[in-house]
């Protein structure tokens, strides 16, 4: 995503928090775990070079706004700090 290429990728584990349909919408496909299902959408976008750029370049969009080092760094810190006192 960070590379502003399209995701294809099942909607378990810590992607939902990465691609998020919902709040930026277009920034990848999202399908079950059938092979079937991923041959496809992969098989879609390659009939569509520009719906396949457009994912990529909201792909990218959705890791600019909410992945940044800085935030990332910064909430891992919170995260720590607040299981510290929570331990204390």
């Amino acid at each position: 995503m960070a590379c502003g290429l399209a995701i294809v990728g099942a909607d378990v584990g810590g992607q939902r928090e990465l691609v998020t349909l919902m709040r930026h919408p277009g920034c990848a496909c999202s399908e079950n775990a059938d092979v079937k299902a991923y041959g496809a959408v992969l098989a879609d976008l390659l009939q569509q070079p520009g719906r396949w750029a457009a994912l990529g370049a909201a792909a990218r969009s959705r890791v600019e706004d909410g992945f940044r080092l800085a935030q990332m760094g910064e909430g891992m810190v919170n995260l720590f700090d607040r299981a510290r006192r929570q331990r204390l």
